[in-house]
């Protein structure tokens, strides 16, 4: 399986997932998916990518007292991903 066909499989069980997440998760995980499968991009800033990926997971855990700190770290991880 190629990094391309990965790519694809993570968008589609995201999405599944995503029915019941909020929409700045579902958001933020399908940015973060579109930058995971383009062909020239997917294979740069890896380390930011699973930086990105961390926090986007942390939000979709994150309790409501917490939830603003966790959007704005999962919005810049992603934003540095996508440089």
């Amino acid at each position: 399986m190629n990094w391309r066909h990965a790519g694809w499989l993570l968008l589609a069980v995201s999405m599944t997932a995503a029915a019941a997440e909020r929409p700045e998760v579902m958001e933020l995980r399908q940015r973060l998916a579109a930058l995971q499968t383009h062909p020239e991009w997917g294979r740069m800033a890896a380390y930011e990518q699973v930086r990105a990926q961390q926090a986007v997971d942390a939000l979709s855990r994150s309790r409501q007292k917490d939830r603003d700190t966790a959007r704005y770290l999962a919005e810049r991880r992603v934003e540095i991903a996508e440089i």
